[in-house]
């Protein structure tokens, strides 16, 4: 799991004068091995897009291994990933006619929706 990914989930449990999300905080514990994806969602054609721990082209992106509707790996897209809402992380991407969603943080801390069109060959 990359140091990055611990260090922005850990943000919201440090950076706070909530006492209770300190201490809550205090007891999360990363292990050494950790899932090799962290969350998938599928399209409405049966591809699957799985989101990877493995570190993406630019700082904050993170790798989608995508799959066809037979389960073989199609392609690989780098896309940024934000923390969700309620201190938790909640994954913002959806696929639909052929277009990917993506809600992304921005650096000035505001997100904003980013469209994809998709086009497969």
């Amino acid at each position: 799991m990359p140091e990055d990914y611990k260090k922005e989930y850990m943000k919201p449990f440090v950076d706070t004068e909530d006492s209770w999300a300190k201490s809550w905080g205090e007891k999360i514990y990363f292990p050494k091995y950790w899932y090799p994806f962290y969350s998938f969602f599928p399209d409405n054609e049966g591809r699957l897009f799985v989101m990877t721990y493995e570190e993406g082209e630019n700082p904050g992106e993170y790798i989608f291994d995508i799959f066809n509707s037979d389960g073989i790996f199609i392609a690989r897209k780098s896309l940024k990933y934000s923390l969700g809402y309620a201190r938790l992380p909640e994954l913002h991407v959806k696929a639909k006619m052929n277009h990917l969603y993506c809600a992304q943080k921005k650096d000035s801390g505001y997100k904003e929706l980013v469209v994809y069109k998709m086009k497969w060959e």
